[in-house]
């Protein structure tokens, strides 16, 4: 937009900002990912679960907390044959389509080359894991 001041012209930031924004692909953003998936919820991840279950006398008690990242997911759920000796563990997930399948996080690299002089207090994300960054923490130095 160009406004008149005094004889003077004003070009304000409304056309450089669209340009800016357009360049880097964020005059679309909302607050969906980008990557299409399973939705983030406890219902998804309670199908999953019970999937993974299938032949097993545990049950889902509760889920104490879901994070998603980049196709993945990580929870909390409390589970076990009766609730008065469930424990929570840690479960991850893989997106396939648009559903969760839980994965074994010891087995397939999901978690990556463990480097066994790193300090546990301060342990640095491996080149190999599959797991992203940012769940990586909860996904793999957990229970």
């Amino acid at each position: 937009m160009t406004k008149r001041n005094g004889g003077r012209i004003a070009v304000t930031l409304a056309i450089p900002l669209m340009v800016i924004s357009s360049a880097l692909g964020i005059a679309g953003c909302t607050s969906q990912s980008a990557v299409e998936g399973p939705p983030c919820d406890e219902a998804a991840i309670q199908n999953a679960l019970k999937s993974g279950a299938d032949g097993s006398d545990e049950s889902v008690f509760s889920i104490d907390d879901i994070t998603c990242a980049d196709g993945w997911a990580v929870a909390f759920p409390t589970v076990g044959v009766a609730e008065d000796v469930a424990v929570t563990i840690t479960a991850v997930f893989r997106a396939e389509g648009q559903s969760w399948v839980e994965v074994d996080r010891s087995a397939d690299g999901v978690c990556g080359t463990d480097n066994p002089n790193e300090d546990p207090m301060n342990p640095v994300y491996p080149d190999d894991a599959q797991v992203p960054e940012s769940l990586w923490r909860d996904a793999c130095r957990t229970n």
